[in-house]
């Protein structure tokens, strides 16, 4: 049995992934907190690796202002984690 769960997708931007910090887009209702372990797949050379990194910090990217806005925006639920590779 696995206790694998699909917390989000990696971002790729002029800032990340590095060889230290990756970013991760979390799924919604998907809530993990600094030091929390995750298995990164990475596919190389026809194969697939995992790199295991911990939570440092996250964010709510939340760009509307009214309350309106925001209460829908909370149902989309968008996070934004930063992990340090280990």
């Amino acid at each position: 049995m696995s206790n694998e769960n699909v917390i989000g997708t990696v971002l790729s931007d002029q800032e990340t992934p590095t060889f230290e910090t990756v970013r991760i887009k979390s799924k919604t209702g998907q809530d993990v907190s600094p030091g929390t372990l995750v298995k990164i797949p990475v596919p190389i050379n026809g194969s697939v690796v995992s790199l295991i990194g911990r939570i440092k910090s996250a964010y709510e990217h939340n760009p509307h202002e009214s309350p309106e806005d925001i209460k829908a925006a909370r149902q989309n639920s968008l996070t934004i984690s930063q992990i340090d590779v280990l």
